[in-house]
């Protein structure tokens, strides 16, 4: 991967309250210590968790997991967990998407790509930024976190 990557998961951030531009690689406890700190941040990684359940079954077809957004920001009251899930397969993309709806889990706005889609590339340059349309205005280059396994 060609990603850059911050050195070590120091958390700092932003003015904006958003990481800093590049890729921070954590373990879902990581997440959970660090952005789970209020109840409903509590509420929201539950639904993540869920989901990496579901995406344990697939084993080492899924590549990639990747979160973003307010989630994983200092902004007081996020209202989803973005995911986005990298797979080796069009299939397993297509299987894994299907149980993730079937769930419904509250909260988890996920998307799922096998590797050599285009919009799997969107995704990323898109996670790197920060729209002001959706946050009051702010505006620029931000981090998001890549899971690794324990």
């Amino acid at each position: 991967n060609a990603l850059p990557q911050t050195p070590n998961p120091n958390l700092e951030f932003l003015p904006s309250g958003f990481l800093p531009p590049g890729v921070l690689d954590l373990t879902p406890d990581q997440i959970l210590e660090f952005f789970g700190t209020t109840p409903p941040r509590i509420g929201l990684f539950q639904s993540f968790d869920s989901a990496l359940k579901i995406l344990g079954i697939f084993g080492p077809e899924v590549l990639d997991v990747f979160v973003n957004g307010s989630f994983i920001s200092r902004l007081p009251d996020p209202g989803d967990i973005d995911v986005l899930v990298i797979t080796n397969t069009v299939d397993t993309a297509i299987s894994a998407s299907e149980k993730l709806w079937i769930l419904n889990l509250p909260g988890l706005d996920y998307n799922v790509y096998h590797k050599d889609d285009p919009p799997a590339a969107g995704f990323l340059s898109a996670y790197a930024t920060i729209h002001a349309t959706k946050y009051q205005g702010i505006s620029g280059e931000k981090g998001f976190v890549r899971l690794i396994h324990d």
